[in-house]
């Protein structure tokens, strides 16, 4: 059944409802006329005197007598009938409407459960196209890293500055644009480990904030990009070592060292923020051997 259907049976039933009123309405009337002339007939026969006789009617008056009987048992009739027949409209009236009701708190039920359901399913569908274009990115990002250890330029010395290479290279599918990097090369006496640590932390918080001051008065000048497979690198120096630092540097017990920290900043065609962070130490008189540092050695 269509809505416009149910609207129609509705107005329909408005107006049977209407014509019932108005045939209980007659009816009640009919009913107060018939009680006030019972009153009325009463009261006549209890002032009227009793007059015991006898009274004959003619054959007309019977007939017409018997007529009026007729008459007035065929209204009450005709009022029983239509009094059922009102009753019968109220319940199905009354039966239809309590189905519409049903129907109608079902449709709502049906259409409140959809409205859920379709809900659930574009949050899925949004999940799943986030969640694939999130993969897509980190699959096509580009990936800058050390293409190896740091490579001297000048060994360090008494005389002369240290001079350390550091080769740059994406290893991603897509462009690293914008790339800009800033690398230190520090000699530090290690006195003890939480020393060496401690030291290190300090050294990247001042890259950082080296970083920060150059891009604030630089960032229209900054324009690096990295192809993929394609590599860049930088020169780093540090100070000339005083005699006794040049010694324990090339014992290579770890007492003396030189730091290699850097960060690398980049951006790609998904607009994606991306950082790398690398920390080697050089100690001994291997100039191609270099360490890693426990920490910030990452690509984020």
């Amino acid at each position: 059944m269509t809505p416009e259907d149910l609207i129609r049976l509705r107005r329909e039933l408005t107006a049977i409802r209407t014509r019932i009123e108005e045939l209980r309405d007659s009816i009640q009337e009919h009913s107060k006329a018939i009680h006030a002339a019972g009153v009325s007939k009463r009261n006549e026969d209890s002032t009227v005197k009793t007059v015991h006789a006898v009274i004959a009617y003619d054959d007309q008056t019977l007939r017409d007598t018997q007529r009026e009987y007729d008459r007035q048992h065929g209204n009450q009739n005709s009022i029983r009938w239509a009094a059922w027949f009102a009753f019968g409209a109220a319940t199905i009236y009354a039966a239809i409407a309590a189905f519409q009701w049903r129907e109608m708190r079902k449709a709502t039920e049906y259409a409140r459960i959809s409205a859920v359901a379709a809900q659930i399913a574009a949050t899925s569908a949004q999940s799943a196209l986030e969640s694939q274009q999130k993969s897509f990115q980190i699959d096509q990002r580009p990936y800058v890293i050390t293409d190896g250890m740091p490579q001297f330029v000048t060994l360090p010395n008494v005389k002369t500055k240290a001079q350390a290479n550091v080769i740059l290279k994406d290893i991603g599918k897509t462009p690293a644009a914008s790339a800009i990097w800033f690398i230190d090369l520090l000699p530090y006496r290690a006195k003890t480990r939480p020393g060496f640590l401690s030291f290190v932390e300090t050294s990247f918080a001042n890259v950082r904030k080296r970083r920060d001051e150059t891009i604030s008065k630089h960032a229209g000048e900054l324009r690096r990009d990295i192809a993929p497979t394609a590599a860049a690198f930088t020169t780093e120096e540090s100070r000339p070592l005083l005699a006794p630092e040049f010694a324990d540097l090339v014992k290579g017990d770890g007492s003396f060292v030189l730091l290699s920290v850097g960060i690398v900043n980049y951006t790609d065609g998904f607009n994606g923020t991306y950082e790398t962070e690398f920390c080697y130490f050089f100690a001994g008189s291997d100039p191609k051997v270099w360490h890693l540092c426990d920490a910030h050695n990452t690509i984020k």
